[in-house]
């Protein structure tokens, strides 16, 4: 069954060997990959969650989530999200971004933060365009301060939960 996790330093291994790219993929994945595989899992800001999916049983992480409120507007971003390599167009994007979606949609109802989400997407990056339009985000344009970027956005409905990981709201089997 897959599920999901906030990430955190037993998880520091997995991330280290994760691969959401190959040899002579674009630059803005070998950026996230980089990212991802550097991270020092064990040093966590307040405001930034990691969160990944997994097969119970094994420590692999299947796709992987950075995400956490901006402080200057209490507005939610998405700072990194990747699925592995080997997982790609198997859906687990889609099941990780209605996760962390979940998450916000609970957190804003809870400490009434802005449900604004936005993400960061190279304009090549047409399957994470696909993605993030398939979830209702929509593309704001050229972000001003990083212009080879788009801004994607979009609102999140605000409701209480306690369901927030993809192991409590569905069984997904090989």
């Amino acid at each position: 069954m897959i599920s999901s996790r906030i990430c955190g330093p037993d998880d520091q291994l997995a991330v280290r060997r994760f691969v959401c790219c190959g040899a002579g993929a674009p630059e803005y994945a070998m950026d996230v990959q980089r990212y991802i595989r550097g991270l020092d899992l064990k040093e966590n800001a307040d405001d930034v969650l990691r969160m990944a999916l997994y097969c119970e049983g094994d420590s692999d992480v299947l796709a992987f989530c950075e995400f956490g409120w901006i402080g200057s507007s209490d507005a939610y971003a998405i700072s990194y999200m990747a699925t592995a390599l080997s997982e790609q167009c198997n859906g687990l994007g889609g099941m990780l971004l209605a996760t962390v979606l979940r998450w916000v949609g609970n957190d804003s109802a809870v400490t009434g933060r802005d449900p604004y989400i936005m993400t960061q997407i190279n304009p090549d990056n047409h399957a994470s365009m696909r993605l993030f339009k398939a979830y209702g985000f929509s593309d704001e344009g050229a972000d001003e301060d990083d212009p080879e970027y788009h801004i994607w956005s979009r609102n999140v409905e605000r409701f209480r939960t306690d369901k927030l990981w993809l192991s409590q709201l569905t069984q997904v089997t090989e």
